[in-house]
């Protein structure tokens, strides 16, 4: 099992549609999917179930509760974790839904974060929290392949879902906000991985420590918001960014290149009514006439980009 993340700092750049249509491309390539809803605004939630779907999702208040720092950790048998169990989609796509919920644990997680780096076993169990818990629905329902929905922000949530990832994907937009959003990003995901390797150096004898996730920078994919608008330097301009942002002086920023999409704001208004991928809408969704051409490059599009990211997955894959 690898866990996959999905993070950006924009709002509406589409790592939640990316998340939701590659689930199902993944699935449809024989693997089970675990897709894991870590955004407290629970869009990925929102967009495999409808309202009546979810309604029963969370009886009880507490997705875990954190110990305080210098208390003993909390494992993953105790009875104070109450856990949804993962919502089966279909025959293969499996959801860990999010909820708003998640709020409540940005403050005892911001906490946690320095008694962690200092070696705190109760900190550190908190701060990894998410990875285990993650590890556990996988296993529950023999995934191939975790998606992680982070929320586009740099709290400790994010920090803390991230560190559940092996790799992470960014979408970029050909657009000056996108290069803001990566600008700001990469220093902060770069400062968390020099505390979290020397976290895994320091303390060996830490097995929660030491399941950390590489996060790794797998790669970006790139949408034309506009194609009349988006210039070529904007895309230049954008790729080397996330070089900076991301990747070493050495590395081919063009190795990272997953893909290149359009944007379908026409289909994606018609997949939300009709609860389904873009790729899979039929004249009886409203997909009639020429929309039927777009279908079809939408779903040639995800195809190409879920077995690049396959191919780019291999290299992270853990034995």
């Amino acid at each position: 099992m690898i866990s996959l993340a999905f993070y950006d700092l924009l709002a509406g750049s589409g790592k939640t549609t990316l998340a939701y249509h590659l689930a199902h491309m993944f699935q449809r390539s024989g693997l089970t999917i675990l897709t894991v809803d870590l955004d407290p605004q629970a869009d990925l939630t929102r967009v495999f179930l409808t309202e009546d779907d979810s309604s029963d999702l969370w009886p009880q208040p507490a997705l875990f509760e954190l110990a305080e720092p210098s208390a003993p950790p909390l494992t993953s048998a105790d009875s104070s974790i109450e856990l949804p169990g993962p919502r089966r989609i279909n025959d293969g796509i499996w959801l860990l839904p999010g909820h708003v919920g998640l709020f409540r644990f940005e403050s005892p997680l911001a906490a946690s974060w320095q008694p962690a780096l200092a070696g705190d076993p109760a900190a550190i169990e908190n701060i990894t929290t998410f990875r285990r818990l993650i590890a556990q629905a996988a296993e529950s329902v023999s995934a191939d392949l975790v998606l992680i929905d982070i929320g586009p922000n740099l709290d400790a949530i994010s920090r803390s879902a991230l560190l559940a990832a092996d790799a992470f994907i960014t979408p970029l937009n050909g657009n000056l906000r996108s290069q803001l959003s990566i600008s700001t990003l990469g220093p902060a995901v770069r400062k968390w991985w020099d505390a979290w390797s020397k976290l895994r150096l320091e303390h060996p004898e830490s097995a929660a420590a030491q399941s950390i996730g590489q996060a790794v920078p797998l790669g970006y994919t790139i949408t034309k918001l506009d194609r009349r608008r988006t210039k070529d330097f904007w895309i230049d301009n954008l790729i080397e960014i996330y070089q900076h942002a991301f990747l070493d002086p050495d590395d081919d920023p063009s190795d990272y290149d997953l893909g290149r999409l359009r944007y379908y704001g026409s289909l994606m208004e018609l997949a939300e009514r009709a609860h389904k991928p873009m790729f899979d809408l039929r004249p009886s969704d409203g997909a009639i006439g020429s929309t039927q051409k777009y279908v079809q490059i939408c779903r040639d599009e995800f195809r190409a980009l879920a077995d690049n990211i396959l191919d780019r997955l291999d290299r992270v894959r853990k034995p």
